[in-house]
């Protein structure tokens, strides 16, 4: 029996591309990220976006692909998971299916903070 989850976030961010709106992501406190595709760019064929975990004095890790449209749910790996203190998340342009090397191989497109979400009255995207 699965149940609808009514549990807010616990933090976020938005990622611009040329002052569009390109991406929502959305941290749980269970560790898991959502993240929403409203007008992505860079993507094709050959490429796709990926986005990154930056903990403070850590090297990035990968949280999984960026959709190219609708929304989809990325498990944080478990030292993501763990951490209560900041995390800067970061997007990169890959080869088509992702860094080869488990690093980020192709350019920084984007950087944000996750932004602890207040409290109180319950929003969605």
């Amino acid at each position: 029996n699965l149940k609808p989850s009514v549990e807010a976030p616990t933090h976020y961010a938005s990622f611009e591309s040329n002052g569009v709106l390109s991406h929502i992501v959305e941290r749980y406190a269970d560790g898991h990220f959502n993240v929403v595709a409203i007008r992505p760019a860079y993507a094709t064929e050959e490429k796709a976006l990926e986005l990154w975990a930056i903990a403070e004095d850590s090297a990035p890790v990968s949280l999984g692909l960026l959709p190219e449209k609708g929304s989809s749910q990325l498990e944080a790996p478990s030292t993501i998971k763990t951490i209560k203190g900041s995390l800067t998340l970061a997007v990169s342009v890959e080869p088509a299916g992702g860094s080869p090397t488990g690093a980020p191989t192709g350019p920084v497109v984007n950087s944000a903070k996750l932004i602890p979400r207040a409290g109180g009255n319950s929003f969605s995207f």
